[in-house]
């Protein structure tokens, strides 16, 4: 186990089985047998082992919808089950049931895991993204829950989070703004993408400097043909080091 995950899940053993060529089976009615789901194939189909060695069925059951329903790939499941196990640990480690959902907010199980995901990012222990997708998914995990009835609505008398709309600017390809309403919930995660900076245009090489001969062809055009205004503009931009072509 990780050194950096020791100070919160030294008490569980919780970890992931992998099933080499996983196809889902159903029951046919017809024969009385459950037969392979031909059509469904995973190299690697993650499977959830709690600390007393018993599967974890409530993420069995999420993982086939994913697979079967949803058509995600195997690196997708691997990588939600990455989010799950840390979740399953986090559980165990404080003793907690998936629907410890008491009245205060702060003391559901889902707001204690955002706190703890706060507190390891302020540590160094993970990065804000990995922190905002982790808690996403396990948002959306509860909602597959409760979309399939998993819970009686006695164990549902609180939510595991409150869900709120927000609204985004988006630009078009014509470089038109609008706003779209997206869904969102109060755990949410936020963080900003560290800017880039750099003494190169990260465009995949389409755009190069002007070499000195492409500048001089360029100045001798622009006292032959052009303009006094447009001289000025593109002596600016030539003379200030901003002018690249395609």
């Amino acid at each position: 186990m990780s050194k950096k995950l020791e100070p919160y899940f030294s008490k569980s053993k919780a970890h992931i089985n992998f099933i080499k060529e996983y196809r889902p089976t159903y029951f046919d009615s017809i024969t009385n047998s459950f037969d392979q789901m031909e059509s469904i194939y995973c190299p690697r189909f993650p499977s959830l082992i709690k600390s007393d060695n018993t599967v974890w069925h409530l993420s069995s059951t999420y993982f086939n919808h994913l697979l079967i329903d949803e058509k995600k790939s195997t690196a997708l499941l691997e990588s939600v089950a990455s989010d799950l196990i840390d979740f399953l640990r986090f559980l165990e480690e404080n003793e907690l049931d998936i629907l410890h959902l008491p009245p205060k907010p702060e003391k559901r199980v889902t707001y204690q895991f955002h706190t703890s995901l706060l507190q390891r990012i302020r540590l160094g222990l993970i990065s804000p993204s990995t922190a905002r997708q982790r808690m996403n998914r396990i948002l959306r995990f509860y909602d597959f829950l409760i979309a399939e009835n998993v819970f009686t609505p006695d164990e549902l008398k609180n939510r595991p989070y409150e869900k709120i709309k927000t609204y985004v600017s988006c630009i078009t390809s014509s470089g038109d703004i609008y706003t779209k309403q997206v869904n969102s919930s109060n755990l949410k995660i936020r963080h900003s993408p560290n800017p880039r900076y750099g003494n190169e245009i990260i465009d995949g090489g389409r755009l190069h400097p002007l070499s000195t001969i492409e500048q001089q062809i360029f100045l001798q055009y622009l006292e032959q043909y052009s303009s006094r205004d447009f001289q000025l503009i593109c002596y600016i931009a030539l003379y200030t080091g901003v002018m690249w072509f395609r």
